[in-house]
Parts: structure tokens; sequence; C-alpha cells
């Protein structure tokens, strides 16, 4: 898209592949409509078919200088047209699970046509059937928002970047951050929740039921407590065992984990992650992996001791923001890393065997 705004922390894509081959791109968001595409052909990425809002040139001129013109007013302002359900879209991100399914999240607007202060930025969850080639929105109904589904949301509230997990036996793990009032950089109450039936049901670690959509009040934090400070990013994994590892980085410190026992009712005591890895990820075999700056790559068996030295298996300089794929059928993981100035990335294979 040669449209892409210029803008270095909201208009990433990301990229899906269906069950049955055919590539999934969402891109170019922030607060704005979907941009989405899905190839023409399984496998094939020469020609792709818009299954989002389309906008001018000059909508996508206008938002880019925050413009807000009547047309581009218009375009944000109902419930959502594209394939995928919402609008006013940031953070989209796929995810699959164990059994090829694929998944999407992001935050919208739960009510794009109100005042900004009042249109109560949630979190989406949305799953696609790919026999029908349509995607259903998951959570509940909102009570002052006819036709929208939403995982979490609260009014004077912002929800940030829901990340999904699948274990072994495909249960869904998700976590995510609050923010109060609008759009900044400072979260709190970074949330954890579980489904075993693809998200028609929820609950907390301690088998608590979560009433959809969840708010602030009812979210159960894996870390901090009230008003404590986070970045809006988390890590989530689970051992072949169950035990669930969290992550995120509170303010004014490194990243930060803590675990939870199949069972037990609560968190252990937040440590920080080695190296400050960002992502932390468990593989079938019973080894857990952290992915650091660098990168640096540690693993320790999964279900150690909290206290438990972790292993430096590779080390290297000069690259940032590991983001990793796991690949089952290769027994490995896929780490992306961006270089310290931007200019160029690595991707790394690295197998658990």
């Amino acid at each position: 898209e040669p449209r892409t705004i210029d803008d270095p922390y909201h208009t990433a894509p990301s990229i899906g592949i269906d069950k049955s081959g055919y590539v999934h791109v969402v891109y170019n968001m922030h607060n704005m409509p979907w941009q989405y595409a899905v190839s023409e052909q399984p496998g094939d990425i020469s020609r792709f078919t818009f299954k989002g809002t389309r906008l001018s040139d000059a909508q996508i001129a206008d938002l880019a200088a925050d413009r807000f013109t009547a047309e581009v007013v218009r375009a944000m302002s109902d419930v959502g047209t594209a394939a995928i359900p919402g609008n006013q879209i940031t953070y989209p991100a796929f995810f699959h699970d164990r059994h090829g399914e694929l998944y999407v999240t992001y935050r919208f607007a739960i009510k794009p046509a109100a005042a900004p202060a009042d249109r109560a930025f949630g979190c989406g969850i949305a799953r696609y059937d790919v026999e029908r080639q349509t995607w259903t929105a998951i959570g509940g109904g909102v009570a002052d928002a006819p036709g929208v589904t939403a995982f979490c949301v609260k009014a004077g509230w912002t929800a940030y970047l829901p990340r999904l997990w699948f274990d072994k036996g495909n249960g869904m793990h998700v976590t995510w951050t609050w923010r109060r009032g609008q759009a900044g950089a400072e979260m709190t109450r970074p949330g954890y929740a579980f489904s075993a039936d693809a998200g028609k049901t929820f609950q907390a670690a301690d088998g608590t039921a979560y009433r959809l959509p969840i708010t602030p009040e009812t979210t159960k934090a894996f870390m901090g407590a009230g008003e404590d400070g986070f970045f809006a990013m988390t890590s989530l994994t689970t051992s072949p065992k169950g035990r669930i590892y969290a992550g995120v980085q509170p303010l004014g410190s490194a990243w930060s984990m803590t675990m939870r026992e199949p069972g037990q009712a609560l968190w252990s005591p937040p440590q920080i992650a080695p190296y400050g890895a960002q992502a932390l990820m468990a593989d079938d075999s019973g080894t857990v992996w952290a992915f650091a700056s660098g990168p640096r790559i540690l693993n320790r068996p999964a279900d150690a001791a909290a206290d438990a030295p972790w292993r430096l298996v590779y080390s290297s300089s000069g690259y940032n923001f590991p983001k990793v794929l796991m690949v089952p059928e290769e027994k490995a993981f896929l780490l992306h890393v961006l270089a310290d100035d931007t200019s160029s990335a690595r991707i790394l294979m690295v197998h658990w065997q």
C-alpha cells in the first residue's frame, strides 16, 4: 500500500494465513476503518481482494495530517462495514490456534460517532470461519452500543493490545492492559483470561467466570494492583503441564514476568525477565524460552523452580524488538528482530531439539 501513513507506532501490518492457505493482511490503521485484503489464491501474493473500507487518497492524506474533514468523519462514524467487525481500528494482530484457525485482535471504538472522549475504545477479538469466509467477533454485547460485540470495554477507559496464546490442548489464553481516560503511554491492570471453548466463555486464572465484555473493575490482574503503572505490551505462554507465564514492563523498570501453577490461587511474585526479555514462549517438549534484545536467546525447563537459572544459548548485538512465531510442525520458533537503527531486520530459526 503506497499510501501507508508514516507513523512508526501505529500503522504496522500483520499477516495471517488461514487453513486453506489464503494470505490475510491488515495494515495502515490508526483509529481508521479496516484496511484489509486477502489473497485471491492460496499461497500466492500476486493479487489480493480488498475486504476493508475503501478510503480515497484525499481521506488518507487528511487522516495523516489529523484533518477531520466531513468525508473522513463519515467513514469513521459507523460501526464498521468491512469484513472484520469494528471501526477506528488500531494495533491489529493475527494469531493461529493449534488447529490452524485464524484469529485477529485489535483496539476499536465502541461508539465511533460519539465525541472522542465518549467513544470507549475497547478490545476486539474475532475468529475466522474458513468455510464461510466470514469473521465473527468474540465477547459480549455492549448495552449502549447496539450491534457491537467487545471482549473488553468500559466508558472512560482505553483498552490495549490483547495478546493470544493457545496451549497444547488448544485452550485460548489472553492478556491485555487498561488505561484510564483516552490514549497514552501509561497503563494499569494487566489482565488475564482463559477460554476452553474457542471464546464462547472466559474465566480468570482462579476459575472465576468473567461476564463479557470484561471491564477494568472485573479484570483479574496478573501483576500490580490498582493504579500501578505499566507499558502496554504483554507476553504470554504456557508449559505443556499448564504453568502460565505472563510478562509486562512496569514503568521505570525492566520487563518482568510472573507465573501461575494450575489450580493455585495466586500469581508468583514478579521477577525481572533474563536480560529484560520481552518475549517468552514455551515449546511442546517442556522448555520455556526467553527472547531479549541483541538478540539474546535463553531457555530453562518450563516447570523449573521460579529461581532456577536460565541458560544462554545464543547471543548477538545490534538488534531489538524480538517477535516470535511458533512453528510446531518444524519443532522451532521463528524470531524476527529489527536493527537498532531500523535499517534492516534479521529472521532466525530456533529449533527446540
